[in-house]
């Protein structure tokens, strides 16, 4: 299946903390809506602990499933069709998902492009082509943020402005 995109589907996502993540999404068309509902119904079947709000019309997917729903989520969209709310930061650990998202926009500013890749991996292309950093979307500290930085200066982004979220 080629991954959906904006034009066909857009997903929101938000949490309120770090134990669920909420999932809507809105189609281009009732075949769109299908194909995501049953490709979201084939990755979570029924018992997997993924419930149905009535309420809120989204989806609410526990933390012990989080890293299965990014990869459904990569796997599905284009990173374009994805879009979470300003609350979310489940991940973080003293910072760490905040400083990825500062050096995402630092990287972005000075032409660089960061995909998501079908594992759920950051690829991070320097506006040359010549330079590829592949980081985790999600990293597991501190110190893992201060090993991308160091990658991708070497491969020639200027962090020099950027805030430093993650360094003690």
């Amino acid at each position: 299946m080629t991954r959906l995109s904006p034009d066909q589907v857009q997903v929101t996502l938000r949490a309120e903390d770090r134990y669920w993540i909420y999932a809507k999404w809105t189609t281009s068309g009732g075949i769109v809506f299908n194909t995501v509902r049953e490709s979201f119904r084939a990755a979570f079947p029924s018992g997997s602990g993924v419930k149905w709000g009535p309420g809120t019309k989204e989806w609410r997917i526990p933390e012990r499933l989080h890293s299965l729903f990014h990869a459904w989520l990569a796997r599905t969209f284009d990173p374009e069709a994805v879009q979470w709310s300003a609350a979310y930061d489940p991940f973080t650990r003293e910072g760490v998902m905040t400083d990825l998202q500062c050096l995402i926009r630092t990287a972005q500013r000075q032409g660089w492009s960061v995909q998501v890749r079908r594992g759920g991996h950051l690829a991070w292309t320097s506006p040359s082509g010549a330079g590829v950093v592949f980081s985790a979307a999600s990293p597991s500290d501190w110190r893992a943020n201060l090993n991308l930085r160091a990658s991708l200066r070497r491969a020639g982004l200027h962090t020099d402005g950027a805030e430093n979220h993650g360094q003690k």
